[in-house]
Formats: C-alpha cells, structure tokens, sequence
C-alpha cells in the first residue's frame, strides 16, 4: 500500500506493508497528524457566532430607528438654514442693512424713543 504525505518540502511516499505498517497508515489516515478543528471547538466557536448575531439583530431595527431621526433633523436643519437664507435676502432687499450705509435705511433692533 502506498500512502502520501505533503510537507512544507514537497510530497514523499512510502510503502506501507500489510503487517505493523497498515497500523501507521491508518494513524495519519485516521488523522494522527492532521491540522483543524475538533467538534467542540466547532460548536463554541458556531454557538459564539450566534449568540453575537443575535444581539446584533435584536440591535439593529434601534440603531435603525435612531440613524433615521438623525437624517430627520438634519434634513429640517438644512431646511431652517434655507429659510434663513431665504429671510435674510428678502429683508436686504426691503431696505434693511446691517451697515446702515444708504440715507433710508431702517434698523430693526434699536429702539426710537
């Protein structure tokens, strides 16, 4: 019986005889020298996995909730900030000024009196 073995170097074979050699072949057949996971390893890490997807899914339709609020306001602050615009062009061209550099400007925050 000829068995293979792959190491860093290469692939090597040997023959293995019917005799006390089936008992070596079997050991790196039945994975005496095989790399991976066992079964318990495999279950903790599956049951870790779940246990943060869980917490990530019963989290998520809140930071849902909470990112659509902050584009809510944000749109209504960029809104706000339009009007402004909007008031301030419209009060400039009624003849108030901030400099008050024309005869017949009116300047709203100081009282006559």
């Amino acid at each position: 019986m000829l068995t293979c073995r792959t190491d860093a170097g290469g692939a090597t074979l040997r023959s293995v005889s019917a005799g006390a050699g089936a008992a070596a072949a079997g050991q790196v057949a039945a994975g005496g020298g095989q790399e991976g996971f066992s079964l318990p390893e495999l279950l903790a890490a599956l049951s870790a996995c779940s246990l943060l997807l869980t917490v990530a899914l019963h989290l998520f339709p809140s930071l849902q909730r909470s990112v659509e609020g902050a584009m809510l306001q944000l749109r209504l602050m960029y809104q706000l900030d339009l009007c402004a615009l909007a008031i301030a062009k419209d009060v400039r061209r009624a003849g108030f000024s901030q400099q008050g550099g024309s005869a017949h400007t009116l300047w709203i925050d100081k009282r006559q009196g």
